[in-house]
């Protein structure tokens, strides 16, 4: 089912979205797919990592949380900092102890890029972790990432098939994609489809074309054709979709980009009329802000005749911090515009701005109120490990002159050890070498172009740091 949903919602992405909203599966595979391709930040000697999570459950009869949590989620991490497992675990009140549930297993390269991403699922029966998951990511020399492949395993043939993959070029632009979905009896492939990009100057896509595997014949056939438009600034305004009906691509929908201040604000939604030769709305997403632009109300609305009409609504409220202390998640009906279900999150920080309690509640339609349903603690432990190095821990900018700029520090470097920092072009040229000892301020004391190159240090033993240089005189 799940191989299925994954070719469906590839279909979906690159075609644009149809009329219709997201389900909670192609959230939940966003979510994941965002996880994974997260690059990894070294945290400084300040940083506090998340160590666990418990979840408590409230108890309708004694109308408070129970004193037993329910769920457990642990984490470890590695010398760096950087997350190696995360487990979680389920009560069993029978047996009075913790029981596995699953688990994900991380693996980093020595520049902090994710190169593989596990899934394990935890079989009560044999007592083992039995593998339901893996994703392999693979890199060029300026870390971007090129390769991305998605299995899923097969139990009854004891091997790894592949799912899913997406191909980038040199620049991380996308080039095309893969998914595929097997039959559980004959282990063959059920069916599939593939995306294939053309970039502009710019490297972002002008043309999709997303094909359908034909599994009699192993051919290719075309499904549907999406063009997309952006202003001179590479961001995107327009999307059309064109589906192939066995003879041609006609126009299908369009999507249409509105922005504020460079924050989205609108993608309307409209499909065509053939017998009026006209776009007709289907449905819309609004965004708002607030301080600091972040998103304080998201609404989905489908088109009704001649009004819109509220299907979903998140509200988000935040401290003084930015820190964002209670979440809505509501749905409505259509037709009577009553709220049918929700979520409501209440979220308590401690004074380095972390997270220590969730209160998450659910709407109940029949008498209108939410409902208590867990409260999720969270527990940190400090890391002193390598720091990061680099201003905001981001993009060095090195301004005219260019030895004025901020220093690259690294405190968290002995002292009695010695480095190395190259800088390399984009092409991969190495353009600027210094050594010095750790503590030391170091600085580039040498003419650079205008431009992006890529700063790495290293000791006796490899790459200790890596990161992205803007040179702008």
């Amino acid at each position: 089912m799940k191989k299925l949903l994954l070719f469906s919602l590839c279909i979906c992405l690159l075609a644009g979205l149809q009329a219709q909203e997201p389900s909670n599966q192609d959230q939940y595979l966003a979510k994941i797919k965002e996880q994974k391709l997260l690059k990894f930040k070294a945290p400084s000697d300040t940083t506090f990592l998340l160590d666990s999570t418990l979840s408590h459950a409230w108890n309708t009869t004694t109308t408070d949380w129970d004193a037993l949590p329910n769920y457990k989620n642990g984490r470890t991490y590695d010398a760096h900092g950087r997350l190696s497992a995360n487990i979680t675990f389920n009560w069993n009140f029978i047996q009075n102890k913790w029981i596995y549930n699953y688990e994900y297993l991380n693996e980093w390269d020595d520049h902090g890029n994710m190169t593989e991403w596990i899934y394990n699922n935890w079989d009560t029966l044999s007592g083992t972790w039995i593998p339901y998951e893996h994703d392999t990511l693979w890199y060029n020399n300026l870390n971007i990432m090129t390769s991305d492949k998605w299995y899923f395993y097969n139990p009854n043939k004891s091997s790894w098939m592949l799912g899913y993959s997406e191909e980038f070029n040199d620049a991380g632009g996308p080039v095309n994609y893969y998914s595929y979905y097997w039959n559980d009896q004959t282990f063959l492939i059920a069916g599939g489809a593939r995306g294939l990009y053309t970039l502009n100057a710019f490297n972002k896509p002008i043309e999709t074309l997303t094909e359908e595997l034909d599994t009699a014949t192993g051919n290719w056939l075309p499904y549907s054709q999406v063009f997309s438009d952006y202003t001179s600034d590479t961001v995107l305004v327009k999307q059309t979709l064109n589906y192939w009906n066995g003879t041609s691509y006609i126009l299908s929908t369009q999507n249409l980009y509105t922005y504020t201040d460079g924050l989205i604000t609108e993608v309307l939604y409209q499909y065509w009329d053939a017998n009026s030769s006209l776009w007709v709305n289907s449905f819309r997403q609004l965004y708002t802000y607030g301080i600091n632009h972040k998103e304080t109300e998201y609404l989905y609305q489908n088109w009704s005749d001649t009004v819109w009409k509220t299907r979903t609504q998140r509200i988000s409220i935040y401290d003084a911090s930015g820190n964002r202390v209670e979440y809505f998640n509501k749905r409505f009906s259509i037709t009577t515009g009553l709220q049918l279900s929700g979520t409501h999150y209440i979220t308590t920080y401690n004074s380095h701005n972390l997270i220590t309690q969730d209160i998450r509640s659910s709407w109940d339609a029949v008498l209108s109120v939410w409902i208590n349903n867990s409260k999720v603690l969270y527990y940190y432990s400090p890391f002193y490990g390598i720091q990061q190095i680099g201003i905001n821990n981001v993009l060095c900018k090195f301004e005219n002159p260019y030895q004025t700029c901020d220093p690259i520090l690294c405190p968290a470097l002995k002292a009695s050890e010695n480095f190395r920092m190259s800088v390399y072009s984009m092409s991969g040229a190495c353009v600027y070498q210094s050594n010095f000892n750790g503590g030391a301020t170091v600085s580039i004391n040498k003419p650079l172009a205008n431009g992006l190159y890529m700063l790495v240090i290293l000791d006796g033993k490899g790459i200790v740091y890596s990161n992205k240089l803007l040179i702008r005189n």
